[in-house]
């Protein structure tokens, strides 16, 4: 099973969240990034660029190759 994980960056009233990042666990296999990592941007939310860092990594062509999609929700 493929499953992916991303925190969306936004509260549910969009509040912007700090941290944000995707990780993914394949076959036994987990890789993870925060989005700070890749933006170079302390404090960076949100999930695209390190979506992309662990949808390569595992060497799938699009999210859309994942069983799972997990997203975050912050209700606060």
């Amino acid at each position: 099973m493929k499953i992916l994980g991303v925190n969306k960056g936004k509260t549910v009233r969009g509040k912007r969240l700090r941290f944000g990042g995707c990780a993914a666990f394949v076959d036994g296999r987990f890789v993870a990034i925060a989005e700070e990592r890749v933006t170079g941007r302390k404090y960076a939310g949100g999930f695209e660029h390190s979506l992309a860092r662990v949808v390569t990594a595992l060497g799938f062509e699009s999210p859309s190759c994942f069983d799972v999609i997990a997203v975050t929700a912050d209700w606060s």
